[in-house]
């Protein structure tokens, strides 16, 4: 591990990765937002760089979001039991919470309060996720990483206001990332610069 703290032990893996998935409102860029928030930023157990690489490879395997990254982030932490009691602590709150929603949905779906709480929640939700958002993209302004900055801005207006599949998206993301990749390592063999940021 690349932070200079010892490894949290599986039942603090377990609670805190609970914890994520219980106040998880908002879908998988919620999670995405509050782990950040939560290993980075209050725990320090893992760099911005390496959680957002992970979440990244979430994203782009089949499978729900908050569990692929709920996986490879126990994974690092812990190996094959950290990725397993993450992959289950994520996993409980979800299924609790729809079986009971579901046995009592048509009773409180016309509830008023009940649907401005959950406005409330999704927009609250929205907020968290857009500072993450902004974090990253100040962080490739502050490293001047011109060129992921000009894939961000594409993918961005593609998603936006051109009707294509996300995985011709994500595939057109990783042929960029291995072009630049090999242009990196080139330009580090001819002993010229070490990044292109």
């Amino acid at each position: 591990m690349s932070q200079e703290t010892e490894r949290p032990g599986l039942f603090k893996l377990f609670i805190t990765s609970l914890l994520l998935s219980l106040f998880a409102f908002g879908g998988g860029s919620t999670i995405i937002a509050m782990a950040k928030r939560k290993y980075v930023d209050d725990l320090k157990w893992i760099s911005e760089k390496e959680i957002m690489d992970r979440i990244t490879l979430a994203q782009a395997v089949p499978g729900a979001t908050t569990i692929n990254t709920s996986i490879l982030l126990g994974y690092y932490f812990r190996g094959v039991k950290g990725a397993l009691v993450c992959a289950f602590a994520t996993a409980i709150p979800p299924v609790i919470i729809i079986a009971a929603v579901t046995g009592i949905y048509m009773v409180i779906r016309s509830n008023t309060i009940v649907m401005n709480a959950m406005k409330g929640m999704r927009a609250g939700a929205a907020a968290l996720v857009a500072s993450v958002i902004i974090s990253l993209i100040w962080n490739l302004f502050k490293k001047k990483n011109w060129l992921m900055t000009a894939l961000f801005v594409t993918v961005f207006v593609v998603i936006q206001f051109v009707r294509i599949s996300t995985y011709l998206i994500l595939l057109a993301g990783l042929l960029v990332g291995i072009i630049y990749a090999i242009v990196v390592a080139v330009k580090a063999k001819k002993g010229g610069i070490d990044d292109l940021r």
